[in-house]
């Protein structure tokens, strides 16, 4: 189990600044990601095992890079963490 002292140091060892992608259903408004992916993602790339809180609005960003029909793909083989 995450102890108060690992998540600590888990969290000091992130940068200020994260960048990062992240694929979420075209269904999905701004307000679902930064409420509902992005913690428990954060959270599982962390190693959690617990939830985090949502970033407040002025903390994060999220845009569309790309749809998949734009790519010209014949099949794709997709998961993370086992997904």
């Amino acid at each position: 189990p995450s102890t108060a002292e690992d998540l600590m140091a888990r969290l000091d060892a992130l940068p200020s600044f994260i960048l990062i992608g992240v694929c979420a259903p075209a269904l999905c408004e701004h307000a679902d990601i930064r409420e509902l992916v992005w913690p428990r993602y954060t959270a599982g790339f962390l190693l959690l095992e617990f939830v985090l809180p949502p970033p407040e609005p002025w903390e994060f960003q999220a845009r569309e890079l790309a749809l998949w029909s734009d790519l010209h793909l014949d099949f794709v083989i997709a998961g993370v963490c086992s997904c």
